[in-house]
Parts: C-alpha cells; structure tokens; sequence
C-alpha cells in the first residue's frame, strides 16, 4: 500500500485491508505501518485523515490489548461482505437474491425469516439489526433495538471484525447519559468480559466525563457484576486504562486498593501492560503528593496539564491540544530549570518519568520529528567544545588526574621507604658504632628494593583498585559544580539549538571530540546532563516545540 495513496474505502469497516496487514500480525507490525502513514498524515496539517488513521490503529490496537488471540480468525468472509455497497444475502441461504423492491414490499416476512435460520451469519445478524426499526406488528415480542441485533450477532460470532466495529461506533455516537448507561448494562448480559471491554471502551472513557464519580463506579460495578468473567487479564486491562482518567477525580485510597489488586494478578500480563501500570504508579504520585500539587511552580501546573490532557483526551480528535500543552513545556526552559530546582530528587524523578513517557508514547502516536540542521548542529557542538577550553575545567580534572596518578603513589612510596629504613635500621642502632658500619650498605640495599617494589605495587596494584576510584570521584564533583555553575544555561541552549533529542543531542557531543584529554571532559557534563532531570525532559519536549 503506497503511504501517500493509502485506500481510504477500507475504512471504517476494514482496518486490516488499510494498513495492508495480515490476519496474524504483531503489534510492532501495525506499529510500523501505523508510523509510515501518519509521517504523511500529521496531525496538524491533515487533521481529518490523521483521525481516521487513528480511528483504525487504535481498532486494532485495542483488539491486540483485550484478545492476544484475535490473529487468523479475525476476519471472516461474512465480515468482510459488509465492505460492499450493495445489500447481499449471506452464502447460508438466510436470505435469497430477492429484488430490492420485493423486500421492501414485505419487511416483515423478510425480517421473520432472517430470524428463523438455525445458525444466522454475522451478514444476518446485520440485516436483523437495520430491518428492526422498520419491522411491524407481525413481529411481535421477537422484535428487539438494532444495538440488541448487533450484540447478539457478536455474542454468536465473537471473532467477527465487521460487528465489532459497528457496535464500536455505534456507542462511540451515545451522547446521552441513560442511553449509554443502558447500552452498556445490555452488553453486559450479552458479552464476556474479553468482548465487552473492547466493545465499550471508548463508551466508557466517556461516561467518565458525564457522571459524578460515585455515580460512575457505582454503574461499572453493576455491569461488571454481569459479566461473563472469561479473562481477568481483560479487565485489568481495561481498569489500567481507566485509571489514568479516574485518577484526578477519585478518592486515593479507592486507586490505592485498585492498584494493589491489580499488581496481585498482573504476572501473566504483556509488557505493554507493566508500562501503562508503572505510568499509573507514577501518576497516583503525581495526583496525590502534596509536594507535587499545582501551587509548587506554574510549570509544575503546566506539565499537570498536559499530564492530564494526555491521559483524558481523545487522541483521535485532540491531538493538537495535546500537542499545545507539549509545546507549552518546549517554551519554558527557565520555569523548568527553577521548578525542578525545588523539588525532591524523588519528586524530580516521578514528576520527570511520567512527562518522559508521555512524549515517548506521544511521539509514536503523532511522529513528531526534530527539525534538525546538521550543518547548524555540528556548529553549536563545536562552538561548545571550544567555550570549554575557555574554562578552567579542563585544567582542574587533569589535576585531579595527576595529583591521584602520581602525587598519591609517589608520596605514599617515600612514606614506605622512610619506615622501612627506620624498620630496617632500629635493630643495627642497639649495636655498639663499631659494630654498625658493615650494616649500613645492607640497610640501603634493602631500603631501596622495598621502596621500589612497593612503588610498582602502589601504581599497578593500589592506583586501579582504590586511587582511581577517589580521583573519579573528585573529577565527578569537580564536573558537577562546574556543571551547575557554568554549563548548565549553554547546555539548556545547546538541545534547544540541535534539536534533535536528549540522547542524541549527547552522542553528537561526543563525536565532536578528537582527542582522550577532551572526550574525558566531555563524558563528566555528559554524566551531569544525565542527573539533570529538567534538560532531559526540555531536550525531549523540544520535539513539539512550535515550529
């Protein structure tokens, strides 16, 4: 499928077709063709076809999420029947090839021997569905809503796409309160759980926002309460999900305890899953830590914000809101020095975790690239190294390094030779002076070979083992006061300026050197760079800065 011609027919009904996927595809393949159409389609110049593409990645993403199973048998040739424009009866026989009129003429016994086939097709259960509004008395009691139809059609035939996504977005267009209450208790008795979660979702999410807290545990629990529990995986699954909504309105102790029962049973769970649940970990910290709430800093608020956006908004349809917040952190390099500047380290690394792995997840979902001149790169990177010479920091660490090399084995091998020659010479000072002249060239010869061997000893031996430790050590903190007092700023303006990420805005640090003294000067800022949380959460953000 060509990324810039993609074939937009196939949606909504056949995500497969569109992103040109096999059946048993993996979710690093869907991944891929995902990032190849959206690098065409972004969000900000393409915003209608971005959200269909999103539309169809999170399908099947979220069929990847509830049913690892879904491969081979995802698509039937029933389902895929309802890609045609033309009404057609199912190859069963639950219908004949009647003229259009005839059926018109007489939806009733159409209707009522759609209903009487022994094992109706999911095309069947379809017809059942769109015929049921028009249907009359004849019907009687049999009659029931199109969302039943459908329900009941997933129900006999689960491993149906077609029917997944027209119940999908049939309850993706619920906008009222008691309709959606009561589509899903209707689901509840008709789908296991695997099915219902995938199903109602999206329903769900939004129910969030049109009821009291109170009002929405009380209705999942009663709907939960109908479940077919087929897989506890599912719905942990789907409780993750919508903790990262729930979580800014409800009570600690209650995501405490959901927390705790989900890490019990969460052994068998796909990685995907551990990292959507140490990101919820992290953001019960962020909600709940008072030293974390939105009067620390306003920056401290504006990442909350976009926390928030992040976890709440439809990514489909508010993207570019996300991607404003983002921006907003792109555009604040002083607030992010001085907001990280008063909090806790542990403060700092929960606070920084979760804003990393938001930009990395928003960065698969939207592809945001750096706009990168190389030419322009290389330029601010040598322009730092040369400010570097300017300083005294290159001097100090050599020092450090001479002062532990040799100052520190030098001085402790004279201390050596003087007590072995004070050792060596006690015993002769008690004989009488005559009797000590013959001693002395002894007394030398052995002086000088301890001495020697102990110097070999000290640089071979003792300066790997323990000075080399002390002199990293002090070249470190050295490193870092020069770090906080000189480079910090011109760094903050250097990842700004390359534009091309934390990790790789470093690597092209590095590569600029050309000798062992520099490349040593380099990895010591690079190492404080690491430590400085708020320039790696600034670098990172730089990628949806305004352009």
């Amino acid at each position: 499928m060509p990324d810039l011609n993609p074939d937009w027919n196939q949606l909504p009904g056949n995500p497969l077709r569109f992103f040109g996927l096999e059946p048993a595809h993996e979710r690093r393949d869907l991944k891929r063709a995902y990032g190849r159409l959206i690098r065409c389609f972004r969000p900000e110049t393409h915003p209608n076809e971005f959200q269909r593409i999103r539309a169809a990645y999170e399908q099947l993403e979220a069929l990847l999420r509830y049913d690892r199973d879904a491969g081979a048998g995802m698509l039937t040739p029933q389902s895929d029947r309802f890609q045609r424009n033309s009404w057609q009866p199912s190859e069963d026989g639950a219908a004949n090839d009647a003229a259009f009129d005839t059926i018109v003429s007489d939806i009733d016994s159409v209707f009522l021997r759609l209903l009487d086939q022994p094992s109706p097709s999911p095309l069947d259960f379809y017809h059942l569905a769109l015929l049921s509004d028009v249907v009359g008395s004849q019907v009687g009691e049999r009659r029931k809503s199109f969302s039943d139809w459908l329900l009941l059609g997933l129900n006999a035939h689960p491993r149906d796409l077609s029917l997944r996504t027209l119940l999908s977005e049939y309850a993706s267009r619920l906008v009222r309160v008691d309709s959606a209450a009561s589509f899903v208790k209707r689901a509840a008795r008709h789908l296991n759980d695997g099915q219902y979660y995938l199903v109602t979702e999206g329903l769900w999410f939004k129910l969030v926002e049109l009821l009291s807290f109170e009002g929405f545990i009380s209705l999942l629990d009663e709907c939960e309460s109908r479940l077919r529990l087929v897989n506890l995986d599912a719905r942990d699954t789907f409780r993750v999900r919508l903790l990262k909504r729930l979580i800014w309105e409800a009570p600690r102790e209650w995501v405490t305890e959901q927390i705790n029962v989900i890490e019990s049973q969460a052994a068998s769970q796909s990685m995907e899953f551990h990292d959507e649940l140490d990101f919820v970990n992290l953001l019960e910290r962020l909600v709940f830590d008072p030293r974390l709430n939105a009067d620390t800093h306003p920056t401290i608020d504006q990442i909350r914000r976009f926390l928030r956006a992040y976890c709440c908004a439809d990514q489909r349809t508010e993207t570019i809101k996300i991607l404003r917040h983002a921006n907003a952190i792109a555009s604040d390099e002083h607030g992010l020095r001085a907001a990280f500047e008063l909090l806790e380290p542990e403060c700092q690394g929960a606070i920084a975790s979760l804003t990393l792995m938001a930009f990395r997840d928003l960065r698969q979902h939207t592809r945001q690239e750096f706009a990168t001149d190389q030419q322009e790169a290389d330029g601010l990177s040598d322009a730092f190294i040369q400010d570097l010479w300017r300083t005294s920091l290159p001097n100090d660490l050599a020092t450090i390094e001479q002062k532990y090399r040799i100052g520190t084995p030098v001085f402790w091998t004279l201390v050596w030779g003087i007590a072995t020659a004070l050792v060596a010479y006690w015993p002769v000072a008690m004989k009488p002076p005559a009797g000590r002249s013959g001693y002395l060239p002894i007394i030398i010869a052995t002086t000088l070979i301890s001495t020697l061997a102990f110097g070999v000893y000290a640089w071979f031996s003792l300066y790997p083992r323990f000075w080399a430790h002390q002199a990293a050590g002090e070249s470190s903190d050295c490193a870092r006061r020069s770090y906080l007092r000189r480079f910090r700023e011109p760094l903050f303006r250097y990842v700004r300026g390359v534009g091309s990420g934390f990790e790789a805005a470093m690597s092209k640090l590095m590569g600029q050197t050309e000798d062992a003294k520099t490349a040593r000067v380099i990895a010591l800022l690079v190492e404080c760079c690491r430590e400085d949380l708020a320039l790696r959460v600034y670098a990172e953000s730089q990628r949806f800065a305004a352009k």
